[in-house]
């Protein structure tokens, strides 16, 4: 009797461990797998954005931003870029054409006014993404990825307000 239980102890606990390494669900959600896109692809562009001000910026309050961005973004697509591998999603590892043009406009401009230019479109960006991560949390499919978004909204909100507080502090007309 002892020998069944324990057996049947053992049985449980091998099917409990082939479903703990069983491979993942592929995600079939087009808001998902949207959402997961949108989000790896405004990462890198918020990081190049972000590196560009280290140089680009005459505000400290501006580069300091695009330091914070860099780092927590960084930790962030890394996160992400997991979750999708995870979920059999593998995407081009670059911005959109859209993106490319912004890119190449912050990298190339000279502007006096590159650091307000640069918030005014981090504040937009993040308010986008923002509300974007919203509807993945009501209309995401995935629990995984819904809980990520979740996840990333107090980070998003955190972002967008200081890209305000900076618009402000610059004091643009």
């Amino acid at each position: 009797m002892k020998m069944r239980t324990a057996a049947s102890a053992i049985a449980v606990i091998l099917s409990c461990l082939r479903l703990a390494h069983a491979e993942p669900k592929p995600i079939n959600c087009p808001q998902d797998i949207y959402w997961l896109d949108k989000m790896a692809r405004t990462d890198m562009v918020e990081m190049n954005l972000g590196n560009f001000a280290q140089t680009k910026a005459k505000e400290t309050s501006v580069r300091t931003y695009g330091t914070t961005i860099i780092a927590d973004l960084s930790r962030n697509l890394n996160e992400l870029l997991e979750l999708a591998q995870a979920k059999g999603i593998n995407f081009p590892y670059e911005p959109n054409a859209e993106q490319k043009i912004f890119l190449n406009y912050f990298e190339n401009s000279h502007s006096a006014d590159w650091g307000y230019d640069y918030m005014k479109f981090a504040a937009e960006n993040h308010e986008h993404i923002f509300s974007e991560t919203n509807r993945e949390v009501l209309l995401g499919c995935d629990e995984d990825v819904r809980r990520y978004a979740v996840k990333m909204l107090p980070l998003l909100k955190a972002h967008l307000n200081s890209a305000e507080d900076i618009l402000v502090e610059l004091n643009h007309p």
